[in-house]
């Protein structure tokens, strides 16, 4: 009798503790465990093919989110940053597809670039000239400009009619491609005054340089950008074409503007 109560006290207690485990596991709310986030990087990929040493636009491009694993495939570890700065162009021919970084490109602002944007049979011809002897519009590579020479007399005391038409402004070349501007700040002996000079890179014949070469020991050089259809003799005048009782003139330009 006392083994059977026993059995039974036995049962009761097992039944006991399944039913509070039952209870406190219909209680617990299973967590949901959230996948991992896929690493997607930023690349660029061309929509067209593309030949050296052309400039690079940004309707050339498509941007892309490519998961890391593939990116990295490709030896991209980072998102790829461009910087679409005016002028830079293409190292080599690339074909539509390929994704490229600024290793493909070559900006104005680097050595060698103008090995890739000259043309064939020119020779790059570098003049110094202050900045506001540019004149029309911000010069940068790939614009194109008129190359003016402005002649006057060292004596302006008098005003004859000779000394009039010796003051003079001419073009010397029109049509010229500007390959690469460089300004650079020169410190003075007195007071450490600072001069900002403009170096810009012609492209030229051979004949064209030597005839450059001569006008700039004979006159100052003006550079005017290329805008609109006109006639080189629009851009010649003397003296005696703006004041009729000329006594000195030591320049004539138009609106002066400052090239960035």
């Amino acid at each position: 009798m006392k083994v059977k109560l026993i059995i039974v006290l036995a049962v009761m207690t097992i039944l006991f503790g399944l039913y509070g485990l039952g209870e406190s596991l219909s209680l617990f709310t299973p967590q949901k465990i959230q996948p991992a986030k896929e690493v997607k990087i930023k690349v660029w990929r061309l929509k067209k093919d593309v030949n050296m040493s052309e400039e690079i636009s940004r309707h050339m491009l498509a941007l892309e989110l490519m998961p890391e694993q593939k990116a990295n495939a490709l030896s991209f570890s980072e998102d790829v940053t461009l910087d679409l700065i005016p002028g830079t162009v293409f190292k080599s021919e690339l074909k539509k597809g390929t994704y490229i970084s600024m290793s493909d490109l070559i900006t104005p602002e680097e050595d060698g670039y103008i090995d890739y944007v000259i043309a064939p049979e020119r020779i790059p011809f570098p003049i110094t000239v202050d900045p506001s002897s540019i004149t029309g519009g911000v010069i940068r590579s790939g614009t194109i400009v008129d190359i003016l020479a402005l002649t006057s007399p060292q004596n302006m005391n008098n005003s004859t009619r000779n000394v009039k038409k010796s003051v003079s402004i001419t073009p010397i070349f029109t049509g010229v491609k500007v390959l690469q501007v460089k300004r650079s700040v020169i410190k003075g002996n007195r007071n450490d005054v600072e001069t900002e000079v403009i170096s810009l890179i012609l492209e030229l014949t051979r004949e064209q340089a030597t005839k450059l070469i001569v006008a700039k020991k004979i006159a100052d050089i003006e550079v005017y950008k290329s805008t609109g259809k006109y006639d080189s003799s629009d851009l010649q005048a003397d003296a005696g074409d703006i004041l009729k009782d000329f006594n000195a003139i030591t320049e004539y330009r138009a609106n002066e503007v400052v090239i960035k």
